[in-house]
């Protein structure tokens, strides 16, 4: 808005046009005119570039045909040039359209709206998908009332500048559209994307190209080749579509190869108006699945007959009709490789913590490596491993590695202030799970591995001060409120002393003078000044003076010279103006002397002295008796010098001076899992020094565990397997054979189990926990399948007990991965020696060494050390499937786990098993009651017979109306605009007032 500097002009009204037109001339000394260009949004299938109120009347064929010749040129003098651009008059013209030569540079006024309950009339947006600002002009509320977008135009991106003290002017980058310019116009040209691509011809008409973009759960076929994907067309446009498997990969052998959903009907095979090919049509895909595809594209402009499809289950894997495709591990079609998302690498003082997005459904590890940028070329040199971790999470799970997973130390890990790491995260599927992911060799399976997502880290400079604030009486002084500052950063650090008068600050900036290369000192140093506050104010409102001394110093605030990740620890800071309270602890005496003013008893060391607020009871501050008894704390801030003593502790004196230090530690299972309590990594266990003697150690408790470790389960498993109590000899001398300086307490967690069903092609494990219902299903239609198992069978509900469905093929070959582990609380224990029981009901009885009828079998699981996993692979081939409705369609395969000290833990499998079944000597098939639909008989006599014809015949008649008035309120409203454009605005730039309507 002229003379409104950093204020937009919304115009509503050819007034608003004219009362800004005068503002400009007021402001620039010159009316200027706006570049406009004409456009029918809403009249249907027709978003042409046509004249609206331009003088003289419609003026279609004209306009664009036969423009009359008028002097162009920036100034508007030069040569004679076509008039085929409109701008907006001024005032002084009447506020109408007008025609120009495109050459002449006029003014591009930037548009919005004033509230959004307003109607808009004007705005700046982007709408033709180009990327650059379009300004849009409505008459009235559009679509309802008939009114149309009157206006738009895309400025060129190159600005002409006129000069100083002008409008910047520009000139329009096009009126009339072509092939080539990006859009493309509806119903004319098929596409348009610039220029010619192996998607979109130089005519601007669509090539039969077609690429897949696919997740591990769905796949889809559209329009594009390669990277190139078309985002919109001017056109409708339909796609045929079929799908079928590797004939290498059917399990078992003969099985159709087209992918449920599809026909071998062509018509069939159509998919919806302006939508992809749905490879998972009719059910969930698994990760890595590769397929083979053939795709037909029909157009309004070009509709294309259709071809014999019947044969695909017939026709050869090279046939050039069809195309290679796949599923993927990636959690969503735009992350086909499975990348972490939303990798975060943070400093945190002295660590490096990491955080991201779980973005692949086929990951079971994750590594992450560290390498240094160099200073000139930004490029990283070798990169160092950080940590390998073992997990397995859902897409989309939020992953925050804790210390105990990921321990990165600034200091230990010789990472330098200043220089710049980057560290990357890759994520891997198990090693012996395999996936078909490779489209140049489609039947050749292989382990995921991702692609790295990296961030940069640049460590910053940390520090931390630390001490105690006293009185000149040795007493603590809470409250009182200390604040740090680096000089040349806006880093403040600030806390309030505790009821110890202890406090803590920490720092952690990047200085500007930071030169790790030429200054490296200036780096690794840095200046702190140190304030203490000299006023407290009270509840009451009243305000306390302070006078401080530091480090033996007068005065309130100091500075401190600190180096890269020093601790600087009793900072001493002396609050001159606190006073304490003093006085003496002591037992009571005899009745002689239980006076006031008679001598005490024996004085009370270490007793705990309070001060505390009669107001609320608590703590200001507390000390400990001398050995005299005498104390001295200090009431602090507005406080009542109330106290209180609590019971005193006693000491004990050791003659034999000899000692030994006795390493004491709470480990988990066979891997020794030493972080169960939360102590530093460096030091995970407690060092007791005691003296030489024998000792009978009892495990008491946990009183402080690492995260998701139960002291309860501890101390209940240590007291059932008499393992709480242990002995120790600590007379021998340090370093000889019977010297024991170690004792760990192990705790096993239970034995948990994992079940997964694989397939297995060729000796590989592909497709591992993929044949459940809710992976084949499509979305949200399991749910009553699973209800009626679950019903049929009655598993316990319980936690000890884990349940699934799965859906198997008869006669084919299948892996049930059995997996045992141990979890301490966030760490996972795959160093496991167990047994399992194994109760069978799903292969078939001939072949089946653990049936029920058999009364199981009993297997044994140890570390396997290709895969760093106690596993066990059990065969399995579905026998023949089940028919009865009572147990809904399922057979049972059950799995128990024994633990030492604990209840076993079970996994119950139950499988829907699709496939034929033969039943001879009954004359007719139940399905599923025993009740015949229709007896058919033989007539006697040798040449009669029977015979029955039966037909179907359905006819479907739908109809839909719908009446939608909700789009008042102007270009304001996302409704008008995707109602009033034919394609998807696709992009968006940063001045544009419209909100993206896909």
């Amino acid at each position: 808005m002229p003379g409104a500097p950093g204020t937009l002009a919304a115009l509503y009204s050819l007034e608003d046009m004219r009362v800004a037109a005068k503002l400009v001339a007021l402001a620039e000394g010159d009316v200027p005119d706006v570049w406009l260009g004409l456009a029918d949004f809403v009249t249907p299938d027709s978003p042409f570039w046509v004249p609206s109120n331009a003088p003289g009347g419609p003026l279609a064929s004209r306009w664009l045909d036969s423009p009359q010749a008028q002097p162009g040129g920036p100034s508007g003098n030069g040569t004679l040039e076509p008039a085929s651009c409109g701008y907006l008059g001024s005032s002084s013209s009447g506020g109408v359209v007008l025609r120009s030569p495109c050459s002449v540079s006029k003014g591009f006024l930037c548009m919005s709206a004033s509230a959004v309950s307003s109607p808009q009339h004007a705005a700046v947006a982007e709408l033709t998908g180009d990327g650059l600002p379009d300004l849009a002009l409505a008459l009235r509320c559009p679509w309802d009332g008939g009114a149309s977008l009157i206006a738009l135009q895309q400025p060129s991106p190159q600005l002409q500048l006129a000069p100083e003290g002008d409008l910047p002017l520009v000139t329009p980058s096009l009126s009339a559209r072509t092939c080539g310019d990006g859009i493309p116009v509806w119903q004319r040209e098929e596409c348009d994307m610039g220029t010619a691509t192996l998607v979109c011809n130089a005519a601007c008409g669509l090539e039969q190209a077609f690429r897949v973009q696919a997740s591990a759960r769905e796949a889809f076929i559209s329009v594009g080749a390669g990277n190139i994907s078309l985002e919109h067309a001017g056109v409708n446009v339909n796609l045929f579509g079929q799908v079928r498997g590797f004939r290498d990969l059917a399990d078992p052998p003969g099985s159709s190869l087209l992918f449920p959903g599809f026909s071998l009907n062509t018509s069939a095979n159509g998919f919806p108006q302006n939508q992809p090919i749905a490879v998972h049509k009719s059910r969930g895909l698994s990760p890595g699945i590769p397929f083979q595809f053939r795709a037909l594209l029909s157009t309004d402009l070009n509709t294309r007959a259709l071809p014999d499809w019947s044969k695909a289950e017939n026709e050869t894997e090279t046939d050039p009709s069809w195309s290679p495709g796949g599923s993927s591990c990636g959690c969503s079609p735009d992350n086909p490789g499975g990348l972490p998302q939303r990798l975060s690498v943070e400093q945190q003082f002295g660590d490096i913590a990491f955080s991201w997005v779980v973005g692949s459904a086929c990951e079971a590890s994750a590594s992450i490596t560290r390498a240094l940028l160099d200073e000139v070329t930004l490029q990283p040199g070798p990169a160092v491993t950080v940590a390998q971790l073992s997990i397995g999470l859902a897409c989309g799970t939020l992953y925050r590695p804790s210390k105990t997973e990921v321990d990165e130390g600034i200091v230990r890990d010789g990472l330098q202030v200043g220089r710049t790491y980057r560290y990357c995260v890759s994520v891997a599927s198990a090693a012996d799970a395999n996936f078909f992911l490779d489209l140049a060799n489609p039947t050749s399976p292989g382990r995921f591995v991702s692609e790295p997502t990296c961030r940069d880290v640049t460590i910053a400079f940390a520090a931390q001060i630390s001490g105690q604030v006293l009185t000149r009486f040795d007493t603590p002084a809470p409250g009182v409120r200390l604040t740090a500052r680096i000089p040349g950063t806006s880093h403040v650090a600030s806390t309030v002393t505790d009821d110890s008068g202890r406090y803590a600050l920490t720092f952690q900036a990047t200085s500007p003078l930071c030169d790790p290369v030429l200054v490296p000192e200036a780096c690794s140093s840095q200046l702190v000044r140190l304030v203490a506050s000299a006023r407290t104010k009270l509840r009451s409102g009243r305000v306390l003076l302070h006078s401080f001394s530091m480090r033996g110093r007068p005065g309130g605030a100091q500075t401190l010279a600190l180096g890269h990740m020093q601790v600087l620890q009793n900072v001493g800071i002396v609050d001159e103006s606190a006073m304490p309270i003093t006085g003496t602890v002591r037992w009571p005496g005899s009745n002689a002397n239980a006076g006031y003013a008679e001598t005490r008893g024996c004085p009370i060391v270490d007793a705990r002295v309070c001060a505390v607020t009669a107001r609320d009871n608590s703590t200001i501050s507390c000390v400990s008796s001398g050995t005299d008894g005498s104390f001295q704390v200090v009431a602090g801030v507005d406080a009542d010098g109330s106290f209180e003593v609590s019971t005193p502790l006693y000491d004990f004196d050791t003659r034999n001076v000899e000692t030994r230090v006795l390493q004491l530690g709470l480990v988990g299972g066979l891997c020794e899992v030493q972080r169960m309590v939360s102590l530093d990594s460096s030091f995970p266990y407690t060092a007791l020094t005691l003296p030489a003697l024998a000792y009978d150690v009892q495990f008491v408790g946990l009183s402080d565990p690492a995260p998701g470790v139960s002291p309860e389960a501890v101390q209940t498993f240590l007291a059932i397997t008499g393992s709480a109590d242990r002995f120790v000899n600590l007379t021998s001398p340090p370093g000889s054979d019977t010297a024991t300086d170690t004792m760990a307490f192990v705790f096993y967690a239970p034995k948990e189990v994992a079940v997964q069903v694989c397939r297995d092609i060729r000796g590989a494990l592909v497709f591992c926990g993929e044949a459940t219902l809710s992976n084949l299903c499509v979305t949200g239609t399991s749910g009553d399948t699973y209800a009626a198992v679950y019903s049929a069978f009655s598993p316990p509900d319980s936690a000890l007990v884990g349940k699934e469905v799965v859906v198997l093929k008869r006669a084919a070959k299948y892996k049930v991965k059995i997996t045992l582990y141990e979890q301490y609380g966030r760490q996972r224990c795959n160093d496991v020696q167990g047994t399992v029981l194994i109760q069978d009901s799903i292969t078939g009885e001939d072949t089946n060494q653990c049936s029920v009828a058999k009364k199981g079998c009993t297997l044994g699981i140890s570390l396997q050390a290709t895969t760093n996993t106690s596993t066990l692979l059990y065969d399995l081939v579905p026998g023949a499937p089940n028919f009865g409705a009572a147990t809904a369609y399922a057979l049972p395969l059950s799995i128990s786990a024994p633990s030492a000290g604990w209840p076993s833990r079970s996994f119950l499998l139950y499988a829907i098993v699709e496939g034929t079944k033969t039943r001879a000597g009954t004359g007719y098939i139940e399905v599923p009651m025993p009740v015949p639909l229709l007896i058919l008989r033989d007539p006697p006599g040798d040449r009669s017979f029977a015979r029955l014809n039966s037909s179907l015949s359905t006819a479907v008649k739908l109809s839909m109306f719908s009446r939608d008035q909700d789009t008042c309120g102007g270009l304001g409203n996302p409704e008008a605009v995707k109602k009033a454009l034919p394609w998807p605005c696709n992009y968006q730039v940063t001045v544009s007032l419209l909100p993206c309507v896909q």
